[in-house]
């Protein structure tokens, strides 16, 4: 098992009770009755998407305990799974009491579903967690700049975040993206490209637990907003691309759709969509009118999802890393923020 992010520990002794395994809330509110005093278990299975199943995961604990469960248990927000447990953030209601959540693998949420739907033998779970909210610490986000040759204060910033879980490396989830962007500004300044506008590449921290660094970066360079004219993230692993995905003024999605079909979709296949809502970093430069290009990668293509099998697990390690994938996402961003930073085609 893995404790999800926020959860609350169990206390040394940890908590032994009877499992009440469910579908979902529709079926949790069939059995409200049967509650009490149980750890509830969703086994929901992945409906075609991430946003479909992770409800779950993130207010499994409130509902649960809203019919008196001691604990919770979530079967793991994954289309596939090898025995591999994922985390993630969990979240309470301050009117609800708070019980331990934690996520377990797809073939022990499976297994216990079989054992009840038989009706001859109960399910005893020991949950042992030590999780505990500490302080916040000082961390810090990570910035390489290549400075504009002739408008340096006006500014290009691409990255993704540095954060991962307590297992695995976080390498799709999300430092690759990190890696990308900084391999795009070495590729251009080993190339002899001197841009025009200053492009930043940039590894924010805290995205997994609220956002820290990106709300902090806006904070800091308030006063480069104005000025800052395109802002983009991958956060969808380092997969081949397929598309970039634009928030901003239709002027502006003209503009893009423009570097597509010159560049990108031409030399790369990657077509320019559009979205309402940009990646967790970029969002709040978005949120202040900052065109914003979120990358969308064949990891995430449903029903299967490959990004879904690595994030969150032990599993997410440099070894899961395609290098002709890296390099072509590399490429997006290269030709994407040197386009963008020339001026031929512009975003506001």
């Amino acid at each position: 098992m893995l404790g999800l992010g926020g959860s609350i520990g169990t206390g040394p002794e940890g908590i032994t009770a009877q499992v009440l395994v469910v579908a979902d809330y529709d079926e949790l509110d069939a059995v409200k009755d049967q509650v009490s005093g149980k750890i509830v278990l969703y086994n929901n299975a992945w409906a075609g998407s991430y946003s479909n199943t992770v409800k779950y995961r993130s207010r499994g604990a409130v509902k649960a305990a809203q019919y008196g469960a001691v604990a919770a248990l979530v079967r793991s927000v994954t289309p596939f799974s090898l025995q591999t447990p994922h985390t993630g953030v969990t979240n309470y209601d301050p009117a609800v009491t708070k019980i331990p959540i934690a996520a377990i693998t797809v073939e022990d949420a499976a297994y216990m579903r079989r054992v009840q739907d038989r009706g001859n033998a109960n399910i005893t779970v020991t949950l042992t967690m030590g999780a505990e909210r500490l302080p916040p610490a000082t961390s810090y986000n990570i910035i390489a700049e290549y400075t504009g040759a002739s408008i340096p204060g006006e500014y290009i910033v691409m990255g993704g975040h540095i954060d991962s879980w307590d297992v695995g490396q976080g390498a799709h989830d999300d430092a690759g993206a990190v890696f990308v962007a900084w391999e795009a500004l070495r590729v251009m300044k080993s190339l002899g490209l001197a841009p025009k506008r200053t492009i930043r590449a940039i590894g924010w921290v805290d995205e997994e637990q609220g956002g820290a660094g990106a709300n902090q970066y806006a904070i800091d360079h308030a006063a480069e907003i104005p000025f800052t004219v395109l802002a983009m993230e991958s956060d969808g692993g380092t997969f081949k691309a397929t598309d970039l995905m634009f928030k901003g003024t239709p002027k502006g999605l003209s503009g893009a759709g423009k570097i597509g079909s010159h560049y990108l979709t031409k030399l790369l296949d990657v077509k320019i969509g559009s979205t309402t809502g940009a990646d967790a970093d970029i969002t709040p430069l978005a949120n202040q009118g900052v065109p914003a290009m979120s990358l969308r990668t064949t990891g995430n293509i449903n029903p299967n999802p490959k990004y879904f099998e690595y994030h969150h697990t032990q599993a997410d390690t440099f070894d899961k890393i395609d290098i002709a994938d890296f390099q072509n996402n590399v490429a997006v961003f290269a030709i994407a923020s040197w386009v963008v930073s020339d001026g031929e085609f512009p975003l506001k």
